[in-house]
């Protein structure tokens, strides 16, 4: 998160949640997670909002241009259960 700093986003503790990124081909996997003590605040959600953010930060430094853009639109995407505190994501 020192990079995004760097570039000029500040996030707060509980949108810092990218934990694990890697790589498969041209696939971007990423693990992310709430912060413990918004864990309880998961259920109130289909997807809570800090999750959905972070799940964007693996793709967003990789981008290799030095440059962050944030998506605008999404396609393809799926929610297979509502109010986890913690998600992997495959980015394609």
């Amino acid at each position: 998160y020192e990079v995004f700093r760097e570039r000029g986003y500040g996030y707060g503790p509980v949108f810092r949640g990218l934990r694990a990124a890697w790589r498969r081909g041209e696939e971007l996997f990423a693990e992310v997670a709430l912060p413990q003590e918004s864990v309880g605040e998961a259920g109130g959600f289909g997807l809570h909002p800090a999750l959905l953010d972070a799940s964007m930060h693996a793709a967003i430094l990789n981008d290799g241009e030095g440059e962050t853009v944030i998506p605008f639109a999404w396609n393809g995407v799926r929610l297979h259960a509502v109010g986890a505190s913690a998600v992997r994501v495959r980015i394609g």
